[in-house]
Order: C-alpha cells, then structure tokens, then sequence
C-alpha cells in the first residue's frame, strides 16, 4: 500500500508538471541523486545528512538519465518561448504531459518523505497493478491542470500570437523560475505543495472564467437574429446578416469604439490580424488557405485574394520605414518601441499564416540578422539607419518566405472569389 507522503509528492507535482514536466522532473531526480552522493548534509564536517525519502531506481539517479532529463528539459524550455514551436506543441500538450507524468509516476511512486524529526525509513510497496492505478489519478490531473493553462494563455496568444510584445516570453521565464521552486516545496513541504496544486488549479479556472465573460461582454447582438457577434465582424455568423456599423479593430486585433470607413479595407485588416473578414472569429491555422471555425468562410481562396493581401501589406511598408526612422533618431531609446511598432504593424501580418516549420526557420534567420544589424547600432550615422534597415529586412525575408507558401498552396490559374 502507498504511504501518505508518497501520495503526497505525486498530488502535488502536479501543476509543476502541467507547466514543465521535463523541467520538473529533472529537478526531483537531481535532488534524490544529491541525496545519493551525499551532498545534502546539516552539518559542515558531513556527519549528519538529511534523508528525504527519494527511493528512485539506480538507473533514473544514473549520469545517462539524468543528461537526457537535462536536454529535454532545456528544450522545452526553449520550446515554450519560440511561438511556432509553442504553437506545434501545444495542439497534443495536455496529453503528452499527462502521459509523461504517468510514467514518471509509475517509475518514482516508491518514492517517500520522511521529515527530519523522524529521521526513520519508509517503505513504500508498489504492488503492480495498484501503483498503475494510483499513477493515472496524479496524471489526469495533470492533463486537466495543463488544459487549464493552455486556455488562459491562449488568450494572450490571441492577442499577440507572435508574442511581438514579449509578453508571453516573460511569463514564460517565470514559469520556469515557479517550477524550480515549487520542486523544492514538494520535496521539503509537500503539505504546502499540495496547497499550491489547489490554489494553482482554482487560480487558473478563476482567470479562465473571467476572462470568457469579458470576452462574451464585449459581443454584441445581431440585428436579425440575435446571436452574439464580434463589434468588429462585418457579418452574423449564423445567419450571415451584414453588420451596417462594424466596428474597427486596434493593433492587437481587439476591437475599437470608432466605426469602419472602408469595409474592403476593415476586411484585409482583419486579415492581417489574423481575423476571419466575414465573422472576426480568431483563425486557428497558420496558412494562407483555410476555414473560419465559427462561420466555414474561406480565408484567400485563390491567388488572387492571396495577391490582394500582399499588396495591403506592402502599403504599410513606407509609413512603417519613416516612423521607424523618426525613432532611430532617438539613440537606443527609441529601438525598442521601433521593433515592437514595426512587428506589429507590419511584419506580424506576414509571419502568422506561415506554417511552423517555415516560419520557425525564418524566424532563426531573421534573428542572425538583426543581431548583425544591432552591432552597428553603436556607429555613428550608421546606427541611425538601423532600425529602418531591421525593418527592411525583416519585412522581404519574411514576404519571400510567404511568397513560397503562396506558391505551394495556390495553382497559377486560380480564379478570383470572395469568401
């Protein structure tokens, strides 16, 4: 039968799991084989070490186990703070975490804590069978911690897919930072971890809730039928009504109090934001060929509506260039707004329909450059053409590299239609 503590540890993992499970791991395997060299002692001289119970097998603690842990945890890790890697991982995320979980549980649930006023050993037995059985409990609630976290964030995603703010790149340290922590709470606190795993579980649904009834706030109804629609969509979803007074919507694709002018230019802006033209519903896919979700209207069916799109987009690149070389005159200063200004306004309308693996690799490929570009920030007259110059560049790559998707997705005698 499973001891209290053990019960404990695999309870109350469970958040730090749902947001770094390798991570997470590795730090729990890294203190038991601490504790196996014998570097966890109270006393200077060695003669007093404190045991904490971790009963893994030899060959989890072993260098082999513990190097793969290491590799797998930095790479996800750095996976989380790339979006189109984010973006593959996160459609089988909760899955995959609660899957991981229950190995790792299976393989550590003998496992005990013993507190130092104890100082005793305890056994755990792990009957087969029961020790399975146990293990999916820790591991749905993983999976459902982890589909928690996937909805509350996907709300900022949303607004900032490309996480052009760095927003998202931030949390995403600090989640690393909180798993490391919350690590050492389920080994040396695990009554406090098991309190974390709660408040973490009612945190996430309380984000998720007030943020879907903020979301649902902000809809409006439609003047035929009465369904609930986006301010900013040009038309009723459900029963396809034209909205007369759409209205705009802002540089995160949010919408605004001030009313659509041109309707043929609200819809390329939606576009540009990711943003069904018929509905405003968020789009799910990063290519230039899909389906809205909410309404099944066709996003750029054909070369030439993929055309249209790019020459909107390419009129926004000189008022782009002389803003950027307004702030360039502003030393260091104005950089960081300068990047921000033309990722959003520019550059982010190109990059979210490439599909990951293009776009990851542009993406490389436009940091190789604008790290060269930074170096000559320090030059003078040369530093003052820089960011101009970053946004240049960053704009053909990453227009090439959607030029290529346009020509695996569309044959060159498609003909024109509107969605």
């Amino acid at each position: 039968m499973l001891d209290f503590p053990t019960l404990l540890f695999s309870v109350g993992a469970m958040p730090f799991f749902a947001s770094r499970t390798f991570v997470a791991a590795f730090c729990i395997v890294g203190l038991a084989r601490m504790q196996t060299e014998g570097f966890l002692v109270w006393i200077s001289d060695g003669s007093y070490r404190l045991d904490l119970g971790l009963r893994f097998p030899e060959w989890l603690v072993s260098d082999q186990a513990l190097g793969l842990l290491f590799l797998l945890a930095m790479a996800e890790s750095m996976a989380d703070k790339n979006p189109d890697a984010r973006f593959l991982l996160s459609q089988f995320d909760p899955l995959t975490k609660g899957l991981v979980n229950y190995v790792f549980n299976n393989v550590s649930l003998a496992a005990s804590f013993v507190t130092v006023a104890t100082i005793a050993t305890v056994q755990a037995h792990q009957a087969g069978f029961g020790g399975a059985l146990w293990a999916l409990i820790p591991a749905a609630g993983v999976s459902v911690i982890a589909s928690l976290r996937r909805r509350v964030l996907s709300f900022l995603t949303e607004l900032d897919e490309d996480d052009d703010l760095g927003l998202r790149k931030l949390i995403s340290w600090a989640e690393d930072g909180w798993v490391a922590v919350g690590t050492l709470l389920v080994v040396f606190l695990p009554l406090i971890a098991l309190a974390v795993a709660g408040l973490t579980v009612a945190g996430l649904w309380f984000v998720q809730f007030v943020l879907e009834r903020r979301a649902e706030r902000q809809k409006v109804p439609c003047s035929q039928c009465g369904e609930r629609i986006f301010p900013s969509a040009p038309a009723c979803f459900a029963c396809r009504t034209a909205v007369a007074r759409p209205m705009a919507v802002g540089a995160l694709g949010q919408p605004t109090a001030k009313p659509v002018g041109d309707l043929d230019e609200h819809r390329l802006r939606l576009l540009s934001k990711k943003r069904c033209l018929m509905c405003a519903s968020r789009l799910r896919h990063k290519r230039l060929r899909q389906n809205c979700e909410t309404c099944g209207s066709e996003m750029l069916p054909s070369s030439a509506w993929a055309d249209h799109y790019l020459a909107y987009v390419d009129g926004k690149l000189p008022r782009t260039l002389m803003v950027c070389a307004g702030l360039s005159l502003v030393p260091i200063v104005g950089l960081v707004p300068g990047i921000i200004y033309y990722r959003l306004g520019l550059v982010s309308s190109l990059r979210v329909y490439l599909p990951p693996t293009t776009g990851c690799l542009t993406r490389w490929l436009v940091r190789m450059a604008n790290l060269l570009l930074l170096a000559l920030q320090w030059i003078p007259l040369l530093g003052a053409i820089t960011l101009p110059a970053m946004c240049y560049l960053n704009y053909r790559i990453y227009r090439n590299a959607l030029l290529g998707h346009r020509r695996q997705c569309f044959a060159p005698d498609s003909v024109p239609s509107h969605a």
